[in-house]
């Protein structure tokens, strides 16, 4: 019995996926939580956070599809 437990645990362990420790938090990267009164990200601090974000895992795609009218990327 408590064989089938261990390997139980162990197939559990192995499905699990690894946890995205390379990625800091907003507040980590930025210094401050986001909607903090009189703290604001500029955009370009956002899409380079956005664009770290989609390197590092394997859960998002960044795409961008265009230009802002002040040809910063969307």
């Amino acid at each position: 019995m408590k064989t089938y437990w261990l390997l139980t645990l162990a197939m559990v362990g192995i499905a699990a996926p690894a946890p995205a420790q390379d990625i800091p938090s907003p507040a980590q990267r930025f210094g401050h939580a986001m909607g903090a009164d009189r703290k604001l990200v500029g955009w370009d601090g956002i899409v380079d956070y956005l664009r770290l974000v989609a390197q590092r895992s394997d859960r998002v795609n960044l795409h961008e599809v265009g230009k802002t009218s002040q040809d910063r990327p969307y």
